[in-house]
């Protein structure tokens, strides 16, 4: 055992792997481009919101301004804490402007799953639904 334990010790310790933390920035008129010729949308709204990690995109929100209200029209995020992570500063950043309310629509799927969990918690409000798409209000009950 002694001389099994001595040869499993006997190695060179490898580098730890360590990941950057993701960043959470505003979109530059570079970004919008590159968005646009990546995936053949138009990202001209107000705001765009993008996380990075290492230099790597991963994850981003996106933002309409409708006639009646603040849309968000494209939420992705490589793990759904990046996308929760990425609706908290979006939802700070309305508190700061004194906007208190935004809609979003989700497409049949994963998301519209968890947005009928957050209408049965109160969270989300349920406003209608055209074809396959489902449109949701939420109400930022802390701002101003």
């Amino acid at each position: 055992m002694q001389a099994r334990l001595a040869k499993s010790t006997d190695f060179e310790p490898q580098p730890a792997v360590t990941e950057s933390r993701p960043t959470i920035r505003l979109s530059t008129p570079a970004d919008l481009e590159a968005l646009e010729a990546e995936t053949g949308r138009d990202f001209s709204g107000p705001c765009t919101l993008i996380v990075e990690r290492d230099g790597r995109r991963v994850g981003l929100l996106a933002v309409r301004d409708r006639e009646d209200c603040i849309e968000v029209c494209r939420l992705e995020g490589d793990t759904p804490q990046i996308a929760i992570r990425l609706v908290e500063a979006f939802e700070r950043l309305l508190v700061a402007a004194g906007l208190s309310r935004y809609r979003f629509t989700t497409d049949p799927g994963r998301m519209q799953t968890i947005a009928a969990k957050m209408v049965e918690r109160g969270i989300f409000r349920e406003l209608g639904q055209a074809g396959p798409h489902r449109f949701y209000e939420r109400i930022i009950d802390h701002a101003p």
